[in-house]
């Protein structure tokens, strides 16, 4: 018998209505018992998962970012309203 890869598997965390990207990315954490890191590390996009929880976006999440990110998570949709609320937040910090 050949042993197989084992596939983790986390449990599933929906967004509430216009939730921000800071407080799903902690609930999503929290319920599946994962550390900044551990999430980082998964969606392979390092410690960016930590700057973004504490509302630091700069540099602001890139479309790979987020649809790393968004795999790890299992939330389809997801990953375009975040990068839809991050193109807008871009463009108002560029016409001040």
């Amino acid at each position: 018998m050949e042993v197989g890869e084992i596939n983790p598997w986390l449990f599933q965390v929906e967004p509430y209505p216009g939730e921000s990207l800071s407080h799903f990315l902690g609930r999503f954490r929290r319920a599946n018992d994962l550390t900044t890191t551990g999430l980082g590390k998964a969606a392979e996009v390092g410690g960016a998962i930590a700057r973004w929880e504490k509302f630091r976006f700069n540099p602001p999440p890139s479309r790979p970012q987020l649809e790393a990110v968004a795999k790890v998570v299992g939330v389809d949709g997801w990953c375009q309203r975040c990068f839809k609320i991050f193109g807008e937040m871009v463009k108002s910090q560029k016409s001040m």
